[in-house]
């Protein structure tokens, strides 16, 4: 028997997140060095990085059964980039500019590498397909160190947690 004991590893730096205006792979099972040269690295004005997973269910409840049992159903996933910071808000403003509401983007991350790292061949990549639901300015309040920043949402998530780079 196997033992599954791992060490752990922090989290804190070691996530690259690109949003990506294009991708070729359709089964996002890649993601080319030059498709990340494309996109802008996000991590740096991320609050949080958090991928959500709902399925409805049904019962089976028949008469002969003495134990009902529920029925996988649909399933929906989500992501949330937290709070991203926003550039000035009287200047043009890179990341609203590819966020736009309905645009299909591409969100991918690079897990476990410092976040200065650069896109190379064979990195593991998760990669997330999603339309932009809607982009709102973060709260505003009269706090310490409160930054202008979007909120963001997205519909129609996919997400291939077993994706790569290639150098192609």
């Amino acid at each position: 028997m196997a033992l599954y004991d791992p060490a752990g590893m922090s989290t804190a730096g070691k996530i690259p997140v690109y949003i990506l205006p294009a991708l070729a792979s359709t089964d996002l099972s890649a993601v080319t060095v030059a498709e990340m040269g494309a996109g802008t690295q996000v991590d740096t004005a991320m609050t949080s990085l958090t991928y959500g997973a709902e399925q409805a269910t049904r019962d089976r409840k028949m008469l002969s059964d003495t134990v009902a049992e529920q029925i996988g159903g649909q399933r929906t996933h989500s992501i949330d980039l937290g709070t991203l910071a926003a550039m000035d808000p009287q200047g043009t403003d890179a990341l609203k500019t590819l966020l736009v509401e309905d645009a299909v983007v591409y969100i991918v991350a690079l897990p476990g590498l410092a976040s200065a790292t650069a896109p190379a061949a064979a990195q593991k990549a998760w990669i997330t397909r999603a339309t932009v639901g809607t982009v709102v300015p973060a709260g505003i309040t009269p706090d310490d160190g409160n930054e202008f920043g979007w909120n963001v949402t997205f519909n129609k998530v996919t997400n291939n947690f077993e994706a790569a780079v290639s150098g192609v």
